[in-house]
């Protein structure tokens, strides 16, 4: 009787243990949360990185910025004539390789110091095969120093990743 019952008790063990495990498979986990597909691990542009931003017949932007484990963002570049500081914004992953980005820089007078406005950067950015380049598109809009908007416009990006130990570029 004793043998019996712990047959019974390992059976039931046994018959619990297999329906968990069949409740953490793929297919019942995706139908749970979705498809797996949805559940992309995203690599992002967590780093360093050297941009390029076209201006037409205008020299090109260039530029460094970082991106944080956390989402956070800094940027630094010159944007000939235009007096502004270091951008400081946000990022998230979209997708396995892909993200989006808001930051704002303030721009000043030189003369007095004082803020003459804002300008407002909205990005989406694709990380290059093997992760150190990417590309995007963006969308800015400049605020005048009392919050009304007086401009805009879209721009394109690419960038590669500043690797610790290489040598640095002669010019951004």
């Amino acid at each position: 009787m004793k043998i019996k019952l712990r047959l019974l008790q390992g059976g039931a063990a046994l018959t619990a243990i297999l329906a968990l495990g069949a409740l953490c498979t793929p297919t019942a986990f995706s139908q749970s949360v979705g498809p797996l597909d949805n559940l992309q691990f995203c690599q992002g542009p967590i780093g360093s990185w050297q941009y390029t931003v076209p201006q037409g017949t205008a020299p090109a932007v260039h530029g460094v910025d970082t991106y944080s484990a956390d989402g956070g963002y800094v940027t630094a570049d010159v944007i000939s004539g235009l007096f502004q500081t270091t951008g400081i914004g946000s990022w998230a992953c979209t997708g396995s390789n892909t993200w989006v980005l808001t930051f704002f820089t303030l721009l000043y007078d030189p003369t007095t110091g004082d803020q003459i406005g804002t300008l407002e950067y909205r990005q989406t950015a694709t990380l290059g095969r093997g992760g150190n380049t990417f590309s995007g598109s963006g969308a800015y809009e400049y605020y005048d120093a009392t919050g009304a908007g007086v401009g805009s416009g879209s721009y394109t990006i690419t960038a590669k990743r500043i690797v610790a130990g290489s040598a640095l570029p002669a010019h951004l």
